[in-house]
């Protein structure tokens, strides 16, 4: 009964740790990803944009400039992104509330 419990879990552990990526489109330089306010996912890479500050940043992080954007980036520009908002400093808890 155990084994079987575990043999019907198991898949569904696996689909609530799989992480959609936006949605994309082609543009004439080959794909875009859609660019939209809260978190983005691309390649199991995923960071928030702030659409309103101009804004990337990943748990744990400060925000960080995002640059001229527009609704759809390259793949290359979302991973540049990516990259910029992982590089940023660490938030710092100085007491009170976790940040989490």
């Amino acid at each position: 009964m155990k084994r079987l419990t575990c043999l019907l879990l198991v898949p569904v552990l696996l689909a609530a740790c799989d992480i959609p990526d936006n949605p994309t489109r082609q543009g004439p330089s080959g794909p875009e990803i859609a660019l939209r306010d809260g978190q983005n996912c691309y390649d199991a890479r995923c960071f928030d944009f702030d659409a309103g500050d101009n804004t990337v940043s990943v748990q744990a992080r400060r925000a960080v400039p995002a640059g001229s954007v527009g609704d759809y980036v390259s793949p290359a520009t979302f991973t540049a992104l990516f990259q910029a908002a992982l590089r940023a400093p660490e938030r710092v808890n100085r007491g009170g509330a976790s940040p989490f």
